[in-house]
């Protein structure tokens, strides 16, 4: 297999060739499907949240493919050895992959916003450690158009209780309940693949 599971291996890690990444083969399943969209008009994806790093890359590839710029924030280390560390900066290097290291409540928060408000889509996707003050706190500089998605979503704790044994993404970090509020006062609305993009975890809407 190209891809080894996160619940054969760990739970939150896909290898991919040996880079590896806190999503799910469902999530790359879906973000293949958003991506192969070209009427999105995408010009630039924020990632709020390197992890691992090897996320990045995949979303660098997509960049070179549909010429869209693409950032990854972080505060922390990757979490790898130093030659993996070495080697994912020479492929984000060669890809244009933006790394930015600092506090995105407080170092980088300017240099998102500025981003986000910066002429063409943008596509937010927030996965670093407190994803719902990053959903709410980031959504109200989206302009028409942009997508802000957030990573470790069920609709609900109880829904995930229940059925946490069965789903293909085995962490819980956000639920509907706290960024319904925002949802509605900023006019975000589901997009067309939002099903499928839960199965892998993930909650994605639209700024109409």
């Amino acid at each position: 297999m190209i891809f080894q599971d996160s619940l054969k291996a760990r739970p939150g890690l896909l290898d991919f060739f040996g880079l590896y990444m806190q999503q799910s083969i469902d999530a790359l399943d879906t973000f293949a499907l958003f991506f192969a969209n070209k009427d999105r008009g995408i010009k630039r994806f924020l990632e709020l949240g390197t992890g691992m790093g090897g996320f990045a890359v995949l979303l660098g590839i997509a960049g070179k493919i549909n010429n869209f710029e693409v950032f990854t924030f972080t505060n922390r280390s990757l979490l790898l050895s130093e030659v993996q560390n070495a080697q994912i900066f020479d492929i984000y290097k060669n890809l244009s992959v933006n790394f930015i290291y600092g506090d995105i409540s407080t170092d980088s928060t300017q240099k998102i916003e500025e981003l986000i408000q910066a002429s063409g889509c943008t596509v937010l996707l927030c996965d670093g450690g407190d994803k719902p003050r990053e959903f709410n706190f980031f959504a109200p500089y989206l302009k028409k158009g942009d997508y802000i998605l957030a990573h470790d979503f069920q609709d609900s704790v109880e829904y995930f209780e229940l059925h946490k044994d069965e789903l293909l993404w085995p962490s819980l970090e956000i639920c509907a309940i706290d960024i319904q509020d925002t949802c509605n006062k900023f006019n975000l609305k589901k997009i067309d693949i939002y099903d499928d993009f839960i199965i892998g975890g993930l909650c994605a809407f639209i700024k109409e």
